[in-house]
């Protein structure tokens, strides 16, 4: 189902939400991740924050991207085949647009990774969510992101090298996602991966 994965850091992600002069975007943030984790009612509530937001400030990269993230959750929630795919597309270019603005964000590049990840192959955006996956553990070492998404970013690049065959890549990235964040969800989940392998 499409976000299902995304769903697994959901709820370590309400975390990285601070407080911010912009309260009601941290707000925002807060429920599109609730909505991530399968609360409907947050997941309508913050699209329709960010698109309020959206039509305020344009130009804001940040809002942009969970804008187009908050489209891609909505794709999953509706049955008419071609709605699903006018979200995908929406939410999709509204991520690369966020990302074209902003290229060195990292919860952005994250947020795009995290979004693309489990959409439907013929979408063709495994490789790209791939490669912000990459970007964003090359850079995330330094506490410039919250640590459980950076957890989270570690984790789904160990996903993205061993589907690659890149066991000892896979390894690492779990070890690093354990070290960064050991009680958030992907912390706990890389866990798992790296004591299966111990097996």
């Amino acid at each position: 189902m499409l976000f299902s994965g995304f769903r697994k850091i959901a709820i370590a992600s309400l975390a990285l939400v601070t407080v911010t002069a912009r309260g009601d975007l941290a707000e925002t943030k807060r429920l599109h991740f609730q909505g991530c984790a399968g609360d409907r009612a947050a997941a309508v509530q913050a699209e329709a924050l960010l698109v309020t937001a959206h039509t305020e400030n344009p130009t804001d990269p940040v809002v942009q991207a969970y804008l187009g993230s908050a489209r891609l959750l909505a794709a999953a929630r509706v049955w008419q085949p071609l709605r699903k795919l006018e979200l995908c597309r929406t939410g999709g270019a509204l991520l690369d647009g966020a990302v074209a603005t902003a290229p060195d964000h990292l919860e952005i590049r994250f947020l795009r990774g995290a979004s693309l990840y489990h959409l439907p192959g013929f979408f063709n955006k495994r490789a790209q969510a791939e490669a912000d996956f990459r970007w964003v553990t090359e850079r995330a070492r330094d506490g410039s992101l919250a640590p459980e998404l950076a957890a989270a970013a570690f984790y789904y690049d160990g996903l993205t090298r061993a589907r690659h065959l890149d066991h000892a890549g896979a390894h690492a990235a779990w070890q690093t996602a354990v070290e960064l964040a050991p009680q958030s969800k992907a912390g706990q989940d890389a866990a798992k991966k790296l004591a299966a392998r111990r097996e």
